[in-house]
């Protein structure tokens, strides 16, 4: 499962971001042993355990798969048995355990997204994946510790414009590099979890994949040679003026939209996706979203200093009912080849009434290498969001909760074939604690509007997928 020889490519990046290698574990571990909140961590794990026994067991931890064998895998069943219904999972017939792959899934929890799809590859006999995690779920040296004996790959997301741009051109070429040597990452189609239950891949995220690809006049990747500004990585963000010379500069003479799709194609890019029949954090989203609702102006929502960290307990130990993973199948050529030949799209694939599709040599002949080159390269990063969002989408699970909440919200009984009375009143009760959950001792105080406002983007939360899924 980890190879030593694939992981050798994990030397060639920053110490600080990449994961550890094996050599590094033990050193890794009496530091983990050593931290004043260990013994909880283990305590949640191994329920009994001794601060002793478990330090013991710690500290006899050598290598990497070890790690994930005898501490992630144990975290995961903990989690599984004592906050699911059941966990189930399918994957394509066309994944391979000797193939690297870039799994990108949809995000609704912070630390089990990723965790899960960990544990349905042991399941199946995968290897388990690199992982990319935000720098700022790091806060304290036993979450580093901890993350980065799970093959977490880090990303910075704080810095000026160029150091941005240089920790993206870092995560590209990592996840380009491990997936050259056969071994596969992950990464959420977007910066931040999905709030109101509506996948949208960011074309950043998009963009960001393929600059290590790109042929930026001999540069280095590695070293900043193919231009993007800002930060690739917060899927949300777009590119300005790096835009012309991402396009441009790097699609120069020779160098057609065959290149392009064989640039995304070498990724081997399989979208995944993730649904939960009770949506990790619900409370805390319906919060965040009717805060920003109400916030003045085009104001940004400010998290508190801890609310990462109370997403994270939050999201292990809320009950989560059903859960399913399902792992589509890799994206074609053929299907990236059809995100380069048809013009941008925002909703999906596909050209306008009477509109003639060129190939992709026409269109590159005609946009040149300025401004137009970068129309090309944004509309197929638009076209490659589409298609991830399908395939995720259809891949996407509805559970009672999903169609409950839609009938709820739209005054309907369209749904009661998917699900009985008992999941409705389980659905309701949830619903009628959300008061107590969202405002606490407030709530006694609330404005019947705010809480009607509260109710309707809760109910939303858990009736989008179901609205996605019928699009």
């Amino acid at each position: 499962m980890c190879n030593k020889k694939k992981l050798d490519v994990i030397g060639d990046f920053p110490e600080h971001l990449r994961p550890y290698t094996d050599e590094q574990i033990p050193a890794a571990m009496h530091r983990i042993a050593g931290h004043r909140y260990f013994p909880d961590v283990a305590a949640m794990i191994f329920p009994g355990i001794s601060p002793e026994e478990a330090i013991r067991k710690v500290l006899e931890v050598k290598t990497v798969y070890q790690f994930q064998m005898e501490w992630m895998y144990a975290f995961n069943n903990r989690v599984i048995e004592s906050t699911m219904e059941s966990f189930t999972y399918d994957f394509s017939p066309g994944i391979r355990p000797d193939k690297g792959y870039l799994y990108i899934s949809n995000h609704r929890d912070i630390i089990l997204d990723t965790s899960l799809l960990q544990m349905a590859f042991v399941y199946q006999g995968l290897p388990t994946s690199m992982i990319t995690y935000g720098d700022n779920l790091i806060v304290n040296q036993l979450a580093d510790d901890l993350a980065r004996s799970n093959k977490m790959f880090k990303v910075v997301r704080k810095g000026n414009k160029r150091e941005l741009f240089k920790n993206s051109a870092l995560l590209s070429e990592f996840l380009r590099s491990c997936i050259r040597q056969g071994n596969s990452c992950w990464i959420a189609q977007r910066n931040g979890r999905t709030k109101d239950g509506l996948d949208k891949t960011a074309s950043a995220l998009v963009k960001m994949m393929g600059m290590s690809g790109m042929r930026a006049s001999g540069d280095s990747i590695a070293a900043g040679g193919a231009i993007a500004a800002g930060d690739a990585i917060a899927a949300g963000r777009t590119f300005a003026a790096g835009d012309a010379i991402a396009a441009g500069r790097t699609f120069a003479a020779g160098d057609r939209l065959k290149d392009l799709v064989e640039n995304y194609a070498s990724l081997n890019i399989v979208p995944v996706a993730i649904s939960y029949e009770y949506e990790p954090c619900d409370f805390l989203k319906t919060k965040e979203l009717l805060a920003a609702h109400n916030a003045p102006g085009d104001k940004p929502y400010e998290k508190d200093e801890d609310e990462d960290l109370n997403s994270i307990i939050t999201g292990i130990t809320q009950w989560k009912g059903n859960v399913h993973i399902h792992v589509c199948d890799p994206l074609t050529r053929e299907e990236l080849q059809a995100c380069a030949e048809c013009p941008g799209h925002s909703s999906g694939l596909g050209h306008g009434p009477g509109e003639r599709i060129q190939s992709g040599d026409q269109r590159m002949k005609s946009s040149g290498t300025g401004r137009h080159g970068t129309q090309d390269f944004n509309a197929f990063a638009a076209n490659l969001c589409a298609l991830i969002d399908n395939k995720i989408r259809q891949g996407y699970k509805c559970f009672p909760s999903n169609y409950i909440a839609y009938d709820l919200l739209h005054g309907t009984s369209t749904h009661k074939e998917q699900y009985t009375d008992q999941d409705k009143a389980a659905f309701l009760k949830r619903l009628e604690s959300l008061p107590e959950m969202v405002f606490g001792s407030n709530s006694d105080k609330l404005l019947p509007e705010v809480l009607k406002a509260a109710q309707h983007i809760f109910l939303k939360i858990y009736a989008n997928p179901r609205s996605a899924a019928h699009s």
